[in-house]
């Protein structure tokens, strides 16, 4: 499945505790989220690998660059006492630890 069809954002689940979303991260954000707004995002981009998927991961060189405009509308729309959940996996390249510069470039 590709971002293209997700169509409009989708309730997947709602209670008394709150709604989860199925959609393009940044246009249901801006559709259906106030500033300052959420307690919790949790998200698993596509990892930065060194070959490219069928599912159109970024390359490790443009990987924080991309992940950019999705921090964006995350701190646009989190609570100042809400939480951000990144699962990025790891790396491993020829014996080398990678990490992104993601820590560095989504800190407030």
């Amino acid at each position: 499945m590709s971002v293209a069809d997700l169509g409009n954002p989708k309730v997947a689940y709602a209670s008394q505790l709150g709604t989860a979303w199925i959609g393009d991260a940044i246009e249901t954000l801006g559709e259906v989220c106030e500033d300052e707004s959420v307690d919790l995002i949790v998200t698993s981009p596509p990892f930065a690998l060194q070959r490219p998927k069928e599912y159109g991961n970024e390359s490790q060189e443009a990987y924080t660059e991309w992940f950019l405009s999705f921090a964006d509308e995350f701190w646009r729309v989190l609570k100042p006492t809400g939480s951000l959940v990144i699962d990025l996996g790891g790396a491993w390249e020829g014996g080398l630890s990678r990490l992104t510069g993601l820590p560095q470039a989504c800190s407030r």
